[in-house]
């Protein structure tokens, strides 16, 4: 059956990765994009961000892979219809494969991720 209905709340979780990165004078994107609240959407939608973790995906290790899935299931049990996990590209996979093996929810977990800096044109 498929649900129609228009998601109510999202709450994004931010990991790191490519997407909050700036690169410096040398040429190096580092880290440096942290959370900001979001504006309410022209349908009123309710965002909420997570700001989790600040690293590159290939640094990941299981127990971050753990932050990640108690973060999802936080905020579902929080009341979220959905989840959306901005993401490093490199080890974007294990993380799928590792909420697929622990996420137990009925409702969406999305993974996101970039192949460019914050501040790319």
């Amino acid at each position: 059956m498929v649900n129609n209905r228009r998601m109510s709340r999202v709450v994004i979780i931010a990991t790191g990765g490519t997407i909050a990165t700036s690169t410096g004078d040398d040429g190096v994107a580092r880290p440096t994009r942290h959370r900001k609240r979001p504006h309410r959407g022209p349908r009123n939608d309710d965002l909420d961000v997570v700001d989790l973790l600040s690293v590159d995906s290939s640094e990941l290790t299981p127990a971050d892979w753990d932050a990640i899935g108690s973060a999802a299931a936080s905020a579902i049990e929080s009341g979220a219809d959905g989840v959306v996990i901005a993401h490093g590209t490199d080890t974007m996979e294990e993380t799928a494969l590792w909420l697929a093996l622990t996420y137990g929810g009925d409702e969406p977990v999305v993974l996101t991720g970039a192949m460019r800096s914050a501040d790319a044109p």
